[in-house]
């Protein structure tokens, strides 16, 4: 009966935290490491790229990462758009403005948490 039981709470907690890491993602893994100023400094950079200002960040929210190693995340600034930034495991990086994502159904909306299974 013991062992039972372990199995199958070891089956479940399996179940819970598998989803999140499925295929891994060193580049997410490496912007998860940086403090929240460097990944602030980051994001205002790739912005700036792009003849856009983003000289602060008011709220980011690491929303979490499919079973295929996509992570998103979501950052506010604090005189600008909020932007979705999407890290794909083939160091494939995006930065979305949140203004489209919310116009495509198929994304997932920023601020919001992966669903897990």
């Amino acid at each position: 009966m013991y062992r039972t039981s372990t199995l199958l709470a070891a089956l479940t907690l399996a179940f819970f935290t598998a989803d999140a890491y499925a295929v891994p993602n060193p580049v997410n893994e490496q912007f998860s490491a940086m403090s929240p100023d460097d990944r602030g400094q980051r994001i205002s950079t790739m912005l700036a790229s792009r003849g856009q200002a983003c000289h602060s960040i008011r709220r980011e929210l690491y929303q979490g990462q499919f079973p295929d190693g996509t992570a998103l995340w979501s950052f506010s600034c604090v005189a600008g758009a909020d932007h979705q930034l999407v890290i794909v495991p083939n160091d494939d990086i995006r930065l979305i403005a949140c203004e489209d994502v919310a116009k495509n159904p198929s994304l997932l909306t920023c601020f919001k948490e992966v669903p897990r299974k």
